[in-house]
């Protein structure tokens, strides 16, 4: 499988979780599918905690947000969550644009996590 030049995600650290996996392709992309089939349901979490201003709840998806998509090469989408984690630590408030900016990130993540996953379901063995 040649190696694309994804905007959102490092596909480096999806070969290196496979490798950490044994080689278990099908694992990885159950990883990478899970991932984008909770998206929706992170996201009205996520939306509706921002809604209702309250900080903890928002951080709480945050914390999940920024550990799977870490795991799965998702940079932009681990460092923006990790950047609204501190911003809301420091101040104790919600910031709304910044909330609908990760989801942004994440939404644009996971379609190219879709991408991926698709590429490695179809790659040779």
């Amino acid at each position: 499988m040649t190696a694309m030049t994804y905007m959102h995600i490092d596909e480096a650290i999806v070969v290196r979780l496979l490798r950490e996996l044994a080689g278990d392709v099908p694992a990885g992309v159950r990883f990478l599918t899970d991932f984008v089939r909770a998206w929706e349901g992170r996201v009205a979490r996520l939306l509706d905690a921002a809604e209702r201003r309250d900080p903890e709840d928002v951080t709480t998806v945050l914390l999940s947000v920024r550990t799977a998509s870490g795991m799965l090469g998702a940079t932009a989408l681990s460092s923006a969550a990790s950047d609204l984690e501190h911003r809301i630590a420091a101040t104790h408030q919600v910031d709304g644009p910044a909330v609908r900016r990760l989801v942004e990130v994440g939404t644009a993540s996971c379609h190219e996590l879709a991408d991926l996953a698709h590429r490695l379901e179809a790659a040779p063995a």
